[in-house]
C-alpha cells in the first residue's frame, strides 16, 4: 500500500497533484471531505465554492466547521474518517492520496500508516486569502514534518508532475 499526503498552502498545487495521482490509479481521500459536504448541505454552498474557487465566505465557513468539530466533538474526527476510508477500501485499492494535509496530527497519521508527506511550495502563487483565513490554524504549516519537498513556479504543472513521478519511482522501488 502506498499513501501520499499532500501538504501545502492554499493555491500551492495540491489539487493538481492529487488529480495527476488519480490518473495514476490513486484513490483521493480528503480530511476536509465531511466539512465540505456539511457546508453544501447546511449552508447552501455550491460544489464549485467548496471544491474549486473557495471564495472568502466559503473558506470562512469551511474553516469554522472544521474548528468546531475538532474543538467540540473530537480533535481526531477527520483523521478517523480518513482511516475508515482506507481501512474499508476494496482490496484492489492500494494507492491513496490524501490531498489536504494541514495539521501535525494529520501528517503523523500518514507517517504511522507508513506513508509519506509531500510538501508543495509555490513561492510565486498569488495569496488570495483574507487575513482571517491566513491566520487560521489550517494555514499555519510551518513545523509540520514532511518527507519530500516539491516546488514549482505558479502554473508550472509539468515540473510538479515530474517531481511527483520521481517520488513515485522511489516509493515503488522500496
Amino acid at each position: 500500500m502506498i499513501i501520499i499526503g499532500l501538504l501545502g498552502k492554499a493555491g500551492s498545487g495540491k489539487t493538481s497533484v492529487a488529480k495527476y495521482l488519480q490518473l495514476k490509479g490513486f484513490r483521493i481521500i480528503s480530511f476536509a471531505g465531511p466539512i465540505k459536504e456539511l457546508a453544501r448541505e447546511y449552508f447552501g454552498l455550491t460544489a464549485e465554492e467548496v471544491y474549486e474557487t473557495k471564495p472568502p465566505h466559503a473558506r470562512t465557513i469551511l474553516q469554522g466547521i472544521g474548528s468546531l468539530i475538532r474543538e467540540q466533538i473530537d480533535e481526531n474526527y477527520f483523521i478517523q474518517e480518513a482511516a475508515n476510508k482506507i481501512r474499508y477500501a476494496d482490496l484492489q485499492a492500494q494507492l491513496f492520496c490524501i490531498d489536504d494535509v494541514r495539521l501535525m496530527a494529520e501528517a503523523q497519521f500518514i507517517k504511522d500508516l507508513g506513508g509519506i508527506v509531500v510538501k508543495i511550495e509555490c513561492p510565486d502563487s498569488p495569496q488570495s486569502l483574507t487575513e482571517q483565513a491566513q491566520a487560521h490554524i489550517t494555514e499555519q504549516l510551518d513545523g509540520i514534518p514532511y518527507h519530500k519537498l516539491i516546488s514549482a513556479g505558479h502554473g508550472n504543472l509539468t515540473a510538479l508532475y515530474s517531481e511527483i513521478e520521481g517520488i513515485l519511482l522511489s516509493e515503488t522501488a522500496s
